[in-house]
């Protein structure tokens, strides 16, 4: 409804769409763009028509959300198993909480979800294995992990600066020399 004059447009374009049957429309709209334009969403833009006036029209756009959010839910259904399996759901608080940057805290999930990351870069930086390093990590966001009132309430939350200054603490002694 947000876009009925692009899709009036298009649906006279169409004449052998099922009138009163939205999800043949759909399913007749979408087959054909996702294989004509990939990697991009339908959206709208202003069209001159020839008699100087401006109209919407359906167009492939890489950027806006509203279409992006109405299809993902689809588009999750139709994803293979095996891709889902690879997606990694982020944890809340790292999409829900203050866009600063600078909470104290973050939850142990969200701690873990960076974890390959910070613990390639230290890799990278001090020319030791990736997964040890790992462990090392993950170990000792376990062990300073606590959650609130002695744990009696929420989840296990984890200090930002307390971690990353025990981080420099345990390997900047290994950085390489050109680092």
């Amino acid at each position: 409804k947000d876009h009925a004059e692009a899709v009036a447009l298009w649906l006279k374009e169409e004449p052998d769409v099922v009138k009163g049957k939205p999800d043949k429309a759909a399913e007749r709209f979408f087959e054909p763009y996702a294989t004509a334009h990939r990697a991009t969403w339908p959206g709208t833009e202003d069209e001159k028509t020839p008699e100087g006036k401006t109209r919407q029209v359906i167009s492939p756009v890489t950027t806006g959300d509203d279409i992006r959010s109405a299809c993902f839910e689809g588009w999750w259904e139709a994803a293979s198993a095996e891709l889902r399996a690879k997606v990694k759901p982020v944890p809340a608080d790292m999409v829900m909480t203050s866009g600063s940057g600078l909470d104290p805290d973050v939850t142990l999930d969200a701690a873990v979800y960076q974890l390959d990351h910070v613990a390639g870069k230290w890799a990278e930086l001090t020319g030791r294995a990736k997964a040890q390093i790992r462990s090392e990590i993950e170990e000792m966001l376990n062990k300073k992990a606590e959650a609130p009132f002695g744990g009696l309430a929420g989840v296990k939350l984890v200090n930002v600066l307390e971690i990353n200054v025990a981080l420099r603490g345990r390997y900047e002694k290994d950085k390489k020399p050109s680092q």
